[in-house]
C-alpha cells in the first residue's frame, strides 16, 4: 500500500476469487461444468467481479457526491502532527510497478492458502490451533525480516497512538478472528465461496476513503462497485444451484435403491413336557 495505494491494493485483491477458481479446478475441489447453467454463473460470477475491480482500478469517470464531505483526513493530520509532508502514494513509477508486482503475488498465495486450507480442513479439523500455528509462525518471520532491515530500537516502542492501534487491530481481528471464520467457511462451502467475497472489501474501502481519508468517489467506483456485487450474487446463485442439484441427485439415487430385509428362521423343536411320575396304591 505505501509504494501504490490502499484503493490500488484492494483493487489487485479481486484477482483472488479468478485465481481461487483456476486452482481449485485444477486440484478438483471445484467442477467446471462449463455447459450447466450454475458452472456458467461461477464462471460470469468470477469475471464479473475481475472486471468491476479493474473498471473501479483503472477508469474514473466524473466526480461523485453520495453523501455531504466529512472533511476528515486522517493521512494529512498525521503528517501535521510529525512535521512531514503528506506522500503521494503511487508516485514513483517504478515504485508502483513493484508494487503491482508484489500484490499479484499476494494474491496468488493468498489463492493457494485458501486452496491449502480446504486440505488441512479435512484433515485437521481443528481452527483455533491452526490459527494460532500460523500466527506463530508469522510473528516469528516478521520479527526477522523486521531485524534485518530496521534495527533501531525506536521504531520497535509502542505508544498509545495509531501504530498500537493498528497493531492490535491486525493481531485480533484481521489475524486471529478472520483466520478463524475464514477456515470454518472454506471447510463448510469450499475455497472458492470463500474467496468471491474478497472484492467486497474493496467497496468498503473505498466508501471509507472518502469519508476517513479524504478521497474523492468517481464514477468508475459506483460501477465497479456494482459489477462487483452483481458478481458475487451470481457466484453465489450458481452455488446454491449446484448445491441443489447434487442434493436432487442424491435423493434420487437413494430413492432408486430398494431395502432389502433379509430374515432369518430358525426352527427349534418344541419342548417335551415332562411327564410326571405315576405312582400306584396297594390297598
Amino acid at each position: 500500500m505505501k509504494l501504490t495505494s490502499a484503493t490500488f491494493a484492494s483493487a489487485m485483491t479481486n484477482l483472488i476469487p479468478a485465481i481461487t477458481f483456476v486452482l481449485a479446478v485444477l486440484f478438483r475441489y471445484e467442477g467446471l461444468a462449463i455447459r450447466t447453467v450454475p458452472g456458467q454463473a461461477k464462471v460470469a460470477g468470477t469475471l464479473l467481479g475481475v472486471g468491476g475491480a479493474m473498471l473501479l482500478t483503472f477508469y474514473k469517470g466524473a466526480h461523485v457526491t453520495l453523501w455531504p464531505p466529512t472533511n476528515v483526513n486522517l493521512a494529512a493530520q498525521l503528517a501535521a502532527r510529525h512535521h512531514a509532508p503528506p506522500t503521494v502514494p503511487g508516485g514513483d513509477s517504478g515504485n508502483r510497478v513493484m508494487g503491482s508486482l508484489l500484490c499479484t503475488g499476494s494474491c496468488f498465495f493468498y489463492a493457494l492458502w485458501l486452496i491449502l486450507q480446504a486440505r488441512l480442513s479435512r484433515e485437521y479439523p481443528f481452527h483455533y490451533s491452526t490459527t494460532a500455528l500460523m500466527c506463530l509462525m508469522s510473528a516469528l518471520q516478521s520479527s526477522a525480516f523486521a531485524l534485518c532491515f530496521d534495527r533501531d530500537v525506536v521504531q520497535w516502542r509502542l505508544a498509545f497512538d495509531i501504530r498500537l492501534l493498528a497493531v492490535l487491530y491486525t493481531g485480533v481481528f484481521a489475524s486471529g478472528v478472520m483466520l478463524v471464520v475464514l477456515a470454518w467457511c472454506v471447510k463448510r462451502r469450499g475455497p472458492l465461496f470463500a474467496s468471491v467475497f474478497n472484492p467486497m472489501m474493496l467497496v468498503v474501502v473505498a466508501v471509507l476513503s472518502t469519508l476517513l481519508l479524504g478521497e474523492e468517489m468517481h464514477l468508475g467506483t459506483v460501477l465497479g462497485a456494482m459489477l462487483i456485487v452483481t458478481g458475487l450474487y451470481t457466484v453465489l446463485w450458481g452455488k446454491r444451484r449446484e448445491a441443489a442439484a447434487a442434493a436432487a441427485e442424491h435423493g434420487k439415487v437413494n430413492a432408486g435403491e430398494v431395502p432389502h430385509i433379509d430374515v432369518v428362521v430358525h426352527r427349534h423343536p418344541p419342548p417335551q413336557q415332562e411327564q410326571l411320575p405315576t405312582t400306584t396304591t396297594t390297598r
